[in-house]
């Protein structure tokens, strides 16, 4: 496998840095030491590290914060942007993910990358215009363990009282299981680049997939999740159609050896998963993080 970053010896934050900075993303080749790897090149290009919510630990003496498994699962999971849907912690600006394990070429379940600059060139003007001016309004319909997770808060008062000054989130209370409105951005300006990017968490959090998209049965999505413009009118089946066709149209599958990292700019790059014949996730361990002053 290549190593985007600069060979296996010589394995420098600016190389890296430069290779994120021309495509959003960087693959370094792997290290016998992958963990020291993961720690030191993380460390360099960040000054804050971001947690994972609700991944299985992986490390947990991990420097500033444990070290996390992806997801497991067999489903593919569509590109998008880590931590777009929370209205409370502030999304990374780099993800970092270490194979711990190869996964076979034929297995599946591979990590793959879709570019959020490119994403608009593909769509229609109109949609990405209409992305642009209205942004999106994500539902969510939370458990108690997860909404205590998400937003860090330990009782319903302490969520009532974090949502009273947030004009953008609507809340609301089914029991014990919290429902949430947040409108937000769809588009952002890359920071890797200056440019502006399909960057977001739209096709990760469909309540459906629609008709007419290949092995939809086999593509995520979660019923209690929901999607509207910023006018409140709901994303109709073409429009959610033109977006998994873009992303189809820029998908990249980076087929990972153990030891093998990429580092993506999030506010750019969609990471998702390939459909996979058995679970995997725990393959990958990840580390979010705020980019260093410098970059």
């Amino acid at each position: 496998m290549t190593n985007d970053a600069g060979t296996s010896s010589d394995i420098s934050s600016a190389s890296i840095i430069a290779s994120i900075k021309d495509k959003g993303w960087a693959q370094v080749a792997g290290q016998e030491d992958r963990l020291d790897m993961l720690r030191e090149i993380s460390a360099k290009l960040c000054r804050a590290f971001v947690p994972c919510i609700g991944r299985e630990s992986y490390f947990k003496t991990f420097p500033e914060g444990e070290l996390h498994h992806a997801p497991v699962g067999r489903k593919a999971v569509l590109g998008h942007s880590e931590g777009a849907y929370n209205p409370v912690v502030t999304p990374p600006d780099l993800c970092f993910f270490l194979s711990i394990q190869t996964i076979p070429d034929d297995a599946g379940g591979q990590l793959t990358l879709a570019d959020g600059e490119r994403m608009l060139d593909v769509l229609p003007t109109p949609l990405v215009d209409r992305l642009r001016d209205e942004g999106v309004i994500y539902t969510m319909q939370w458990e108690p363990s997860r909404w205590r997770d998400e937003l860090r808060t330990n009782s319903k008062q302490e969520v009532n009282d974090l949502m009273a000054c947030r004009a953008d989130v609507d809340h609301d209370w089914d029991g014990d299981h919290l429902i949430l409105k947040w409108h937000t951005f769809a588009l952002r300006r890359a920071w890797s680049s200056g440019r502006e990017a399909f960057a977001n968490g739209i096709l990760a959090h469909l309540p459906a997939i629609p008709s007419g998209i290949d092995d939809a049965d086999n593509i995520y999505c979660r019923v209690t999740n929901g999607l509207a413009w910023g006018n409140g009118e709901s994303l109709d089946h073409s429009e959610i159609t033109a977006m998994i066709q873009a992303h189809a149209d820029i998908l990249e599958t980076r087929l990972m050896r153990q030891g093998d990292m990429i580092i993506i700019d999030n506010t750019r790059i969609l990471h998702g998963r390939s459909k996979a014949a058995q679970d995997v996730g725990r393959e990958l361990v990840c580390r979010f993080g705020l980019r260093a002053s410098q970059l």
